[in-house]
């Protein structure tokens, strides 16, 4: 809980004036929770109170911030499984996976290094981390995917209104502080090397 509000106010710099139902729907978080949270990163110094509601100490210590929660907590959290998909190519297991879920009206985003590709056109790796609402059994049979703990496609719960950002090359790709926060989360070197290419194009103040 405390990633994804982190997240928010991330993503959203006037994040701090806004109601705690708002915060609640773009956070993916119940009100109860958010308030709570709220009150631990004031207590742990992350957020100050102020007249308007709150807002960050310090914006330079949140990547630090970000990257530590997503890989302790969020990421884990969010993961739905690890497949392996007839498509060997990414782009066309982007494909399949855009047209199936059009019939559904599923709401889906690209992350990591795919998103970043289409950003960037400079790193694309060898896994396709997406973010989705349900993946349900009925969907993994259309997608003809097969759990595989070392399998390059890997689908993560989206969570709020984060993880939809826009759309880029007609697909849609999360937020680059969730592509970033991904990208910093692999093994290889060129992640991040791309991780910080977004961030300095995207997420700098």
């Amino acid at each position: 809980a405390i990633s994804q509000l982190l997240f928010t106010f991330a993503t959203a710099k006037d994040a701090g004036s806004w109601s705690v139902r708002k915060l609640a729907e773009f956070a993916g978080l119940s009100k109860s929770n958010v308030a709570k949270v709220e009150r631990q990163l004031v207590d742990q110094g992350v957020l100050v109170e102020t007249e308007d509601g709150f807002r960050l100490r310090d914006r330079s210590k949140l990547p630090e911030e970000l990257l530590r929660g997503y890989e302790l907590a969020l990421r884990p959290k969010l993961l739905l499984g690890r497949f392996r998909s007839p498509a060997s190519e990414i782009d066309e297991m982007l494909v399949a996976i855009r047209d199936s879920l059009a019939k559904d009206s599923i709401r889906w985003s690209i992350t990591g290094g795919p998103a970043a590709y289409l950003l960037q056109k400079f790193y694309r790796g060898l896994e396709l981390p997406i973010f989705i609402e349900s993946l349900s059994d009925q969907l993994r049979r259309r997608l003809r995917i097969i759990p595989d703990k070392s399998g390059p496609l890997i689908f993560l719960r989206s969570f709020g209104s984060i993880a939809f950002w826009r759309e880029s090359g007609s697909f849609p790709i999360a937020h680059p502080w969730l592509i970033y926060s991904e990208l910093m989360y692999s093994s290889d070197p060129r992640a991040h090397e791309a991780a910080e290419e977004i961030k300095r194009e995207y997420l700098s103040e």
